[in-house]
């Protein structure tokens, strides 16, 4: 299935986390819409929630995801056009696609999957994007406690920024002392204006 994506509508609210120096994306998932809070991350390209059943630190604040409930969850994953180093990914004895990969001295793992995330800013109309790759994490040993998992924006095919058929992303943080403020925006694809101050970044 292919699902329709408006980039001039694919923006979603940042929160400033006000102890610890990550931004934390809002989302929600699936066909029942479950919000997510997940941290925004430029570094890696997998996108990932905590899935039941799950082992490791939970966050309370929002549910662990339920596969089982969601009849757009589709676990069949080509893993040879998605997984390259350091996401690792084989076929199991069910032929799912499970994968595992390192993060700060620890490892996430579960199976990959297709499902549909829904963008939900403040003062904006809704985005849904259908059939984004999602790790599905079972187990997980980082420190994660903050958030139901990690946003990867890096620069591999597995990354949501490249799954949209796009290149681009940009982020506001208007506020850092307000974690709520409506100009604390993610905004995926190439249709955005840029007010203000601009900081380039060359890789």
């Amino acid at each position: 299935m292919e699902g329709e994506f408006d980039a001039s509508k694919a923006r979603t609210r940042v929160i400033s986390h006000p102890l610890v120096p990550v931004f934390l994306v809002h989302l929600q998932m699936g066909e029942k819409r479950v919000d997510q809070v997940v941290i925004m991350n430029t570094g890696s390209s997998l996108f990932w929630v905590q899935c039941e059943p799950f082992s490791g630190m939970v966050n309370t604040l929002y549910t662990t995801f339920n596969p089982s409930t969601s009849g757009s969850y589709d676990a069949e994953v080509d893993c040879d056009r998605f997984c390259a180093y350091p996401v690792r990914c084989q076929k199991d004895f069910d032929d799912f696609r499970s994968y595992e990969v390192a993060y700060l001295g620890g490892y996430v793992g579960g199976l990959l999957a297709y499902d549909d995330i829904v963008f939900k800013p403040f003062y904006d109309d809704e985005s849904i994007i259908s059939d984004v790759v999602v790790g599905c994490t079972h187990n997980e040993t980082t420190p994660f406690d903050i958030a139901n998992g990690v946003l990867g924006l890096g620069a591999t095919e597995l990354s949501l920024v490249s799954q949209v058929s796009y290149k681009q992303f940009s982020y506001c943080i208007g506020n850092l002392s307000d974690p709520y403020s409506k100009d604390d925006l993610l905004i995926v694809g190439e249709n955005f204006k840029l007010d203000g101050e601009t900081a380039p970044l060359q890789i």
